[in-house]
């Protein structure tokens, strides 16, 4: 995990004090921070037996550092940039008299934080061949831009570096609310090893104030963990925080790129219209990583086991549009889509890709994978209770997983002339990943994982 280098300058107790004076209210003789028995740097332990749904902190917008005014909150939560809160966050530690001196104080140092990858002086060197190559180059780019683009007053006071690692101390520290804030105690609290938290934080709009409530009896003398993000990779644990859950199958996938599937390709022209194509059909994914939706990607899970994997049948299609020729791309997208009813137009796109890689585009042949679909979907949504906004979300996931779930068994034998070059583009990427060459332990993780789910790839395309 990350490690949390703190200043000493004030204690734990001067820290919930001011936390208090900030309108932060603390469940009376439940909890308090420590650096004692807890999983690294500044935790927190249970003071007596918690039991589920007791409410131990209540936090109001106004004491956390960097939140936004009410109101003003951004809709986009993709983007990735501290530079506003790093130079906040420096001018406020350089202040003698700053209204969050005891919170910013306890942050790790920014003149020496190097935890982040990307703030290692062998950064991309270090991830070379991983998912996250691209990710670590483009935020170092970006970071630097971002500097170039401060007031030169700003510059006159800090340097790359030390604009660079605020810009880390604020990542690894941010909370998702009042418009990404760092939020008294949520910041503090480590992340559980097992991804098994006895504390979840509720925002509550109506008061404006989020809340740490237990969701499972804690003991006394417990550390009271937090989790970082049910569904998180370890990349974005590497990324974000600085740290792998070891233990733990995370949501993690292995990209085969666009790119590298056209540049193998026979044919050549109109790669961006074959691209949108795909896209449209659902067959790659625009990447999820800012600043890189330019790098659309066909995913591999590396935990997920299926008899007939969705991927290969979005691979094989990504290698069919590939190989077309000009007109026969063009043949594809002036004619007029097929459309069902109950279906949208990803749906349709995706079922007349499919059908057309295996030389069945027939009228009766896509209405019958249709009707098999929307079969599907109805029973997956009878047996589901009303969703909350999150579940909506994952829903809309599920079902893009289950087309191609659908699709790929209906279909399987007629990708068998693909699966030659699929294997390809798949042992490729696995020459990328050698685990011999990394030093930090970290990637090691995230490179036995990628290895992993593509030795399980190949497994499949070999039998």
């Amino acid at each position: 995990m990350a490690s949390k280098r703190r200043r000493l300058s004030s204690t734990e107790g001067d820290l919930e004090a001011s936390f208090a004076q900030h309108g932060v209210w603390i469940r009376p003789d439940s909890v308090k921070l420590t650096r004692k028995g807890v999983l690294h740097g500044l935790g927190a332990i249970a003071l007596t037996d918690l039991e589920e749904s007791v409410v131990l902190f209540q936090v109001p917008r106004r004491a956390c550092f960097g939140a936004s005014e009410k109101g003003e909150e951004t809709d986009d939560e993709t983007v990735d940039s501290q530079a506003d809160l790093a130079v906040e966050l420096l001018e406020h530690l350089a202040m003698e008299n700053s209204p969050f001196k005891e919170l910013v104080s306890s942050l790790p140092d920014p003149a020496t934080y190097d935890d982040l990858l990307f703030l290692k002086p062998d950064a991309v060197e270090l991830v070379r061949g991983t998912e996250l190559e691209p990710v670590i180059q483009n935020k170092i780019s970006r970071l630097q831009n971002e500097y170039r683009n401060l007031p030169d007053t700003t510059k006159a006071k800090i340097d790359l570096q030390l604009f660079c690692r605020a810009s880390g101390v604020v990542l690894s520290h941010l909370n998702p609310f009042f418009g990404n804030s760092i939020a008294p105690f949520a910041y503090i609290f480590n992340c559980s090893e097992d991804n098994d938290p006895n504390i979840l934080w509720e925002l509550d709009e109506d008061k404006d104030v989020i809340r740490g409530i237990v969701v499972k009896h804690t003991r006394a003398g417990q550390e009271i963990c937090q989790s970082y993000g049910n569904d998180l990779a370890t990349t974005e644990l590497i990324y974000r925080c600085g740290f792998v859950l070891a233990k733990q199958k995370m949501n993690d996938v292995v990209s085969i790129y666009w790119r590298d599937i056209k540049d193998s390709s026979l044919a050549g022209g109109l790669s961006r219209t074959k691209e949108q194509l795909l896209l449209d059909a659902g067959v790659l994914d625009a990447s999820p990583w800012f600043g890189l939706d330019h790098l659309s990607t066909v995913e591999i899970p590396v935990h997920k086991n299926d008899e007939c994997p969705a991927w290969f049948g979005q691979l094989s299609t990504a290698t069919y549009v590939a190989n077309l020729s000009q007109p026969e791309v063009e043949k594809i997208t002036s004619n007029k889509m097929f459309k069902v009813d109950g279906l949208d137009e990803m749906d349709c796109c995706a079922i007349k890709l499919a059908c057309l890689s295996q030389g069945k585009i027939t009228d009766k042949e896509m209405h019958k994978i249709a009707s098999y679909l929307l079969k599907a979907r109805n029973l997956m949504a009878a047996t589901r209770e009303k969703p909350n906004k999150k579940e909506e979300e994952d829903e809309e996931d599920e079902e893009e997983d289950l087309l191609w779930e659908i699709l790929t068994p209906h279909l399987i034998d007629g990708w068998e002339i693909y699966k030659s070059a699929v294997l390809d583009h798949v042992r490729k990427r696995l020459a990328k990943l050698d685990i011999n060459a990394c030093s930090d332990l970290n990637v090691a993780h995230l490179v036995s994982q990628e290895r992993l789910g593509l030795e399980k790839a190949i497994r499949f395309l070999s039998g």
